[in-house]
């Protein structure tokens, strides 16, 4: 294997940082649209009532706090594989 040039690992590192950051919007909407779906029942006015916006705040913020949650046992997980597991134990309990 050949080794690659800096400005082609530069490049690649670009797309990958663009790619995480389409996952984290989309999976944002998606978040947004299905508590929406949940939350939001009637449409016979023109603006949500405080209960549907409770709903849909609560939801979001239980989604994201899951999130955050599986991000930092993900994190910890590959500190631990790379070598890195005492720094890991410290954080996120």
């Amino acid at each position: 294997m050949s080794a690659q040039s800096p400005a082609s690992m530069s490049l690649m590192e670009q797309e990958l940082n663009q790619a995480q950051i389409r996952e984290i919007f989309t999976s944002f909407n998606r978040s947004h649209q299905r508590c929406f779906t949940d939350c939001v029942n009637k449409f016979d006015r023109r603006s949500v009532s405080d209960s549907e916006k409770n709903c849909v705040a609560n939801c979001v913020a239980k989604y994201m706090n899951t999130t955050q949650r599986i991000s930092m046992r993900f994190q910890e997980h590959q500190a631990m594989i790379t070598g890195g597991g005492a720094v890991a134990q410290g954080q996120g309990k």
